[in-house]
């Protein structure tokens, strides 16, 4: 079983440490800190205890019909229908009432969406997409405690996604700093 994270912060390290002492096979996709300094401190401490990025480029096998092109591009406009299939244009014209945006602007909206969320998205997905052709008899967890994690594609049949929403408590710290 390889457990994939997506985004790791300092305080996640003990939880990546613990999991790898109980023999899991642990990766992790981005580091999530302000500066390049403390990006390289939790790498270090990272790989100090044989943790480390998902190594996909080491990877001798990957197939051309794999999901590399999601890392770049999108042929199958996965972005687009997980766009239309969260966002309807029913939903997306209940915002531009609640905002005062006209209705001819829905198009343009859908792309502003598309373009700052799904598209975004759409890196970490082909990654996993990939990992899960590699290792099709393997379980894959990812886990993420980032909201925008929920817009990643179901690419690979052996994902398990696991999110936990913690960028509430982030907004909350904001928002109480303003008051």
């Amino acid at each position: 079983m390889h457990i994939i994270f997506g985004y790791v912060a300092y305080w996640q390290m003990p939880i990546l440490r613990l999991l790898k002492y109980f023999k899991f096979e642990v990766f992790y996709l981005h580091i999530d800190a302000d500066t390049d300094v403390k990006k390289n401190k939790i790498a270090t401490k990272l790989k100090k205890n044989n943790i480390i990025p998902l190594p996909i480029e080491f990877q001798k096998k990957i197939s051309p019909k794999s999901s590399f092109s999601l890392t770049m591009i999108d042929p199958d406009e996965i972005a687009y229908k997980k766009n239309l299939e969260l966002l309807p244009d029913k939903i997306l014209k209940k915002y531009c009432n609640l905002f005062l945006i006209d209705e001819k602007e829905i198009k343009k909206l859908r792309l502003v969406l598309q373009d700052f969320v799904f598209t975004k998205q759409q890196n970490i997905s082909g990654h996993l997409g990939i990992w899960a052709a590699l290792y099709l008899e393997k379980k894959l967890i990812y886990i993420s405690f980032k909201f925008k994690c929920f817009y990643n594609s179901d690419k690979g049949k052996n994902i398990f996604k696991i999110v936990i929403h913690l960028d509430v408590i982030r907004y909350l710290k904001i928002l109480l700093k303003k008051i």
